[in-house]
């Protein structure tokens, strides 16, 4: 071959060599270029099937994991059913999710407090140690994320802890890559890194970053999940601060995800119709953060029973998620479905019936994730002795399961 000469594969040679990688490769080198992206998404499997989604009840004596078919008719797929390794009267929340993988916490107290990241397609589970204790209750304040960066391949879980936690400008990260189970401090040099839990919905994972509200609820904390930086950026237009004292009783604001990106969605309860303003993060949220409004839903209280706010998946592919007020029932509108009543100064979208996913018992808590199965094999930990004889003498436990479908 001639000096300055390229040689690139027949593209079926190159699609039998990617085929026969780990997922979690292909996902990397679906960065080389555009060719090899475009034969990952259009000649491997995982690559062409849909995301589809998962409603999370958290209750205390058991939580259920829903999976819906994105069809037509959203048919239940998948039913599973979690329950606290401590007791009954503890419960099982969703952190996240990420490639088929999902991450839950078992809010038991004492040792049993800690992580479990699993595969339920094919029932492998991997129980991560709980983070460093300073005391007692530090582990009970804050919040859990669990995110993937596509560069280096890597899942990441993070605690950010409550700004009345012992130390509140201290995040910390566990790296699933089989080198360490040590949890790595990433102490902040921001005054208000410390999530406060007026506001719920946690925190999101989204391209790579794990965000937060910051302590006052006006900012947004960003933690890179590649160099582990911490940077903060206001949050959109609209954004109320509770610095002054402020109880907020007709409004809220929540992080989402709208289509893979960075979402807030701002909810206002002033009249007898409900507005909901989606906001959608553009630009580098570090050098340049820009907010646009998507769109902003209307919902008739007095017409139809609905609160619109789900987190952290609002939107599912063109569709908005949607719940009833008794918790009951989830629904799935298309956006091209909803009735346009702009008024001249915004576009506005009136949120029509849509198709219903879930009529089931009340829950307090239902939480709306992304999901797509995979039998991708979970990332490893590399245990201590110490670690291990922990785990051995049943200190770690592991999280219960049971498919129901």
């Amino acid at each position: 071959m001639a000096d300055g000469e390229s040689f690139d594969l027949p593209i079926d040679i190159l699609v039998d060599i990617l085929v026969r990688l780990p997922t979690s490769a292909r996902r990397r080198f679906r960065l080389v270029c555009k060719r090899w992206r475009d034969a990952i998404d259009e000649r491997t499997a995982e690559r062409q099937v849909r995301t589809k989604i998962l409603a999370f009840k958290s209750n205390r004596l058991s939580s259920r994991a829903l999976v819906f078919d994105d069809d037509e008719e959203g048919r239940l797929r998948h039913e599973w059913i979690y329950s606290s390794a401590s007791s009954l009267s503890d419960k099982v929340d969703m952190v996240g999710t990420c490639n088929g993988l999902i991450c839950l916490h078992d809010s038991g107290q004492g040792e049993h407090t800690g992580i479990t990241v699993a595969n339920p397609i094919t029932g492998e589970a991997l129980v991560l140690p709980p983070i460093p204790r300073f005391q007692d209750l530090n582990r009970r304040l804050g919040i859990y994320g669990f995110g993937y960066h596509p560069t280096t391949g890597q899942y990441k879980v993070v605690h950010v802890p409550s700004r009345i936690s012992w130390r509140p400008d201290t995040v910390h990260v566990l790296t699933l890559d089989g080198s360490s189970s040590a949890w790595r401090e990433v102490v902040s040099t921001f005054k208000h890194v410390g999530y406060y839990s007026h506001y719920g919905g946690g925190g999101v994972c989204v391209d790579g970053s794990a965000y937060w509200f910051d302590s006052f609820g006006d900012r947004i904390m960003a933690l890179d999940l590649k160099d582990e930086r911490l940077t903060s950026f206001p949050g959109p237009p609209g954004v109320r601060c509770m610095d002054m004292g402020m109880v907020v009783h007709d409004a809220t604001w929540k992080l989402t995800s709208v289509n893979a990106r960075l979402g807030v969605v701002f909810s206002s309860y002033k009249s007898a119709a409900t507005r909901v303003d989606v906001w959608v993060l553009d630009g580098d949220a570090v050098e340049q953060p820009r907010w646009s409004r998507m769109y902003t839903l209307v919902v008739d209280r007095n017409v139809m029973n609905r609160s619109i706010v789900m987190t952290p998946h609002l939107t599912h592919g063109e569709c908005i998620l949607s719940m009833s007020w008794d918790g009951k029932r989830l629904y799935r509108c298309k956006v091209d479905d909803c009735s346009d009543v702009d008024d001249g100064v915004t576009k506005q979208l009136l949120l029509s019936e849509g198709t219903e996913l879930i009529m089931s018992e009340k829950t307090d808590s239902i939480r709306t994730f992304a999901y797509a199965e995979t039998r991708e094999p979970l990332p490893r930990v590399w245990e201590s002795r110490r670690q291990r004889r922990r785990k051995k003498s049943g200190k770690f436990q592991s999280i219960g399961f049971n498919r129901i479908k």
